[in-house]
Protein backbone atom coordinates (compact mmCIF):
# COMPACT_ATOMS: atom_id res chain seq x y z
CA UNK A 1 0.00 0.00 0.00
CA UNK A 2 1.02 3.61 -0.39
CA UNK A 3 -0.05 6.79 1.36
CA UNK A 4 0.47 10.49 0.87
CA UNK A 5 -0.53 13.50 2.95
CA UNK A 6 -0.90 16.85 1.24
CA UNK A 7 -0.50 18.66 4.54
CA UNK A 8 2.38 16.89 6.28
CA UNK A 9 4.48 16.79 3.07
CA UNK A 10 4.12 20.54 2.58
CA UNK A 11 2.39 20.14 -0.79
CA UNK A 12 -0.72 22.03 0.35
CA UNK A 13 1.36 24.94 1.68
CA UNK A 14 3.31 25.00 -1.60
CA UNK A 15 0.07 25.23 -3.58
CA UNK A 16 0.24 21.82 -5.28
CA UNK A 17 -3.22 21.33 -6.81
CA UNK A 18 -2.63 18.59 -9.41
CA UNK A 19 -1.31 15.07 -8.92
CA UNK A 20 -0.51 12.80 -11.89
CA UNK A 21 -0.51 9.02 -11.46
CA UNK A 22 0.75 7.72 -14.80
CA UNK A 23 0.95 3.99 -14.16
CA UNK A 24 -0.38 1.37 -11.78
CA UNK A 25 -0.62 2.55 -8.21
CA UNK A 26 -0.11 0.20 -5.28
CA UNK A 27 -3.05 -2.07 -4.62
CA UNK A 28 -4.09 0.07 -1.65
CA UNK A 29 -3.75 3.83 -2.03
CA UNK A 30 -4.39 6.46 0.64
CA UNK A 31 -4.40 10.21 -0.03
CA UNK A 32 -4.85 12.38 3.06
CA UNK A 33 -5.56 16.06 3.60
CA UNK A 34 -6.03 16.86 -0.08
CA UNK A 35 -6.86 20.56 -0.66
CA UNK A 36 -10.12 21.94 -2.00
CA UNK A 37 -10.38 21.72 -5.80
CA UNK A 38 -7.48 19.25 -6.09
CA UNK A 39 -7.17 17.35 -9.39
CA UNK A 40 -6.04 13.72 -9.49
CA UNK A 41 -5.13 12.42 -12.96
CA UNK A 42 -5.15 8.61 -13.22
CA UNK A 43 -3.79 7.06 -16.40
CA UNK A 44 -3.84 3.32 -17.08
CA UNK A 45 -4.35 2.34 -13.47
CA UNK A 46 -5.66 -1.20 -13.65
CA UNK A 47 -8.11 -2.75 -11.24
CA UNK A 48 -6.91 -1.85 -7.76
CA UNK A 49 -8.26 -2.89 -4.39
CA UNK A 50 -8.69 0.06 -2.07
CA UNK A 51 -8.64 3.83 -2.52
CA UNK A 52 -9.17 6.23 0.35
CA UNK A 53 -9.18 9.98 -0.08
CA UNK A 54 -9.55 12.45 2.75
CA UNK A 55 -10.06 16.13 2.02
CA UNK A 56 -8.39 18.83 4.05
CA UNK A 57 -11.30 19.79 6.30
CA UNK A 58 -9.76 23.05 7.52
CA UNK A 59 -11.92 25.03 5.06
CA UNK A 60 -14.97 22.73 4.89
CA UNK A 61 -15.63 19.77 2.64
CA UNK A 62 -13.36 19.67 -0.42
CA UNK A 63 -14.15 19.42 -4.11
CA UNK A 64 -12.13 16.65 -5.75
CA UNK A 65 -11.61 16.30 -9.52
CA UNK A 66 -10.80 12.71 -10.46
CA UNK A 67 -9.76 12.23 -14.11
CA UNK A 68 -9.28 8.77 -15.62
CA UNK A 69 -7.57 8.29 -18.99
CA UNK A 70 -8.13 4.62 -19.74
CA UNK A 71 -6.53 2.76 -22.62
CA UNK A 72 -7.53 -0.71 -21.42
CA UNK A 73 -10.33 -1.48 -23.87
CA UNK A 74 -12.78 -4.30 -24.33
CA UNK A 75 -13.33 -6.10 -21.06
CA UNK A 76 -10.64 -4.00 -19.39
CA UNK A 77 -11.38 -1.72 -16.49
CA UNK A 78 -9.67 0.78 -14.27
CA UNK A 79 -10.53 2.02 -10.81
CA UNK A 80 -11.00 0.41 -7.40
CA UNK A 81 -12.96 -2.41 -5.84
CA UNK A 82 -13.39 -0.24 -2.76
CA UNK A 83 -13.47 3.54 -2.64
CA UNK A 84 -13.82 5.62 0.53
CA UNK A 85 -14.13 9.41 0.81
CA UNK A 86 -13.98 11.63 3.90
CA UNK A 87 -14.34 15.42 4.06
CA UNK A 88 -15.22 15.56 0.34
CA UNK A 89 -18.34 17.53 -0.59
CA UNK A 90 -18.26 17.25 -4.40
CA UNK A 91 -16.67 14.52 -6.51
CA UNK A 92 -16.18 15.35 -10.19
CA UNK A 93 -15.30 12.29 -12.30
CA UNK A 94 -14.16 12.47 -15.92
CA UNK A 95 -13.46 9.04 -17.44
CA UNK A 96 -12.01 9.09 -20.95
CA UNK A 97 -11.33 6.19 -23.31
CA UNK A 98 -7.92 6.74 -24.90
CA UNK A 99 -7.60 3.29 -26.49
CA UNK A 100 -7.72 4.46 -30.12
CA UNK A 101 -9.35 1.13 -30.97
CA UNK A 102 -6.25 -0.90 -30.04
CA UNK A 103 -8.67 -3.40 -28.49
CA UNK A 104 -12.25 -2.87 -29.65
CA UNK A 105 -14.81 -2.09 -27.00
CA UNK A 106 -15.39 0.50 -24.34
CA UNK A 107 -13.51 0.18 -21.05
CA UNK A 108 -15.20 0.58 -17.69
CA UNK A 109 -14.20 2.90 -14.86
CA UNK A 110 -15.14 1.33 -11.53
CA UNK A 111 -15.64 3.44 -8.41
CA UNK A 112 -16.48 0.61 -6.04
CA UNK A 113 -17.63 -2.91 -6.90
CA UNK A 114 -20.12 -4.72 -4.69
CA UNK A 115 -20.81 -2.98 -1.39
CA UNK A 116 -17.86 -0.73 -1.61
CA UNK A 117 -18.32 2.97 -2.39
CA UNK A 118 -18.61 4.87 0.87
CA UNK A 119 -18.44 8.48 1.94
CA UNK A 120 -19.21 10.42 5.07
CA UNK A 121 -22.22 12.74 5.18
CA UNK A 122 -20.16 15.60 3.66
CA UNK A 123 -20.49 14.13 0.16
CA UNK A 124 -23.54 15.74 -1.43
CA UNK A 125 -22.77 15.79 -5.17
CA UNK A 126 -21.18 13.45 -7.73
CA UNK A 127 -20.73 14.71 -11.31
CA UNK A 128 -19.94 12.10 -13.98
CA UNK A 129 -18.76 12.68 -17.54
CA UNK A 130 -16.68 10.96 -20.17
CA UNK A 131 -16.46 8.23 -22.78
CA UNK A 132 -15.97 5.07 -20.67
CA UNK A 133 -18.68 3.20 -18.84
CA UNK A 134 -18.85 4.18 -15.16
CA UNK A 135 -19.88 1.73 -12.46
CA UNK A 136 -20.57 2.67 -8.82
CA UNK A 137 -21.93 -0.11 -6.62
CA UNK A 138 -22.85 -0.32 -2.99
CA UNK A 139 -23.01 3.46 -2.68
CA UNK A 140 -23.28 4.33 0.98
CA UNK A 141 -23.21 8.11 1.37
CA UNK A 142 -26.10 9.35 3.50
CA UNK A 143 -25.66 13.01 2.47
CA UNK A 144 -25.52 12.29 -1.27
CA UNK A 145 -28.48 14.10 -2.83
CA UNK A 146 -27.32 14.61 -6.44
CA UNK A 147 -25.68 12.47 -9.10
CA UNK A 148 -25.31 14.32 -12.38
CA UNK A 149 -24.43 12.13 -15.35
CA UNK A 150 -26.06 14.26 -18.06
CA UNK A 151 -22.73 14.62 -19.91
CA UNK A 152 -22.10 10.86 -20.12
CA UNK A 153 -22.17 9.35 -23.62
CA UNK A 154 -21.72 5.75 -22.44
CA UNK A 155 -23.34 3.53 -19.81
CA UNK A 156 -23.70 4.35 -16.13
CA UNK A 157 -24.47 1.70 -13.52
CA UNK A 158 -25.40 2.99 -10.05
CA UNK A 159 -26.19 0.75 -7.09
CA UNK A 160 -27.43 3.15 -4.41
CA UNK A 161 -27.66 1.46 -1.01
CA UNK A 162 -27.72 4.33 1.49
CA UNK A 163 -28.17 7.82 0.06
CA UNK A 164 -30.39 10.83 0.79
CA UNK A 165 -34.11 10.07 0.44
CA UNK A 166 -34.59 12.93 -2.04
CA UNK A 167 -31.60 12.13 -4.27
CA UNK A 168 -31.79 13.48 -7.82
CA UNK A 169 -30.15 11.30 -10.48
CA UNK A 170 -29.65 12.54 -14.04
CA UNK A 171 -28.21 10.14 -16.60
CA UNK A 172 -26.84 10.68 -20.09
CA UNK A 173 -27.07 9.07 -23.51
CA UNK A 174 -26.07 5.52 -22.57
CA UNK A 175 -27.97 2.43 -21.47
CA UNK A 176 -28.05 3.44 -17.80
CA UNK A 177 -29.12 1.48 -14.72
CA UNK A 178 -29.99 2.95 -11.33
CA UNK A 179 -30.85 0.59 -8.47
CA UNK A 180 -32.07 1.86 -5.07
CA UNK A 181 -31.32 -0.67 -2.36
CA UNK A 182 -32.66 1.61 0.38
CA UNK A 183 -35.88 2.64 -1.36
CA UNK A 184 -39.03 2.18 0.68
Amino acid sequence: SSGYSGSSTGANAAGVMTYDFLSNLDRDTYLYEMPDDVTLNMRDNGGLYYFRLDGDDSGGAATVNLNFANSTSGSGWTGWYTMSLTDVGTLNVNATDTSNDINPGIPTTVLGSGNSFSADSDLTTVNLEGSTHIRMEGVSASGLNEINGRDMITNIFLGLDDVADNIAVDTGEGDDTVLRGDAS
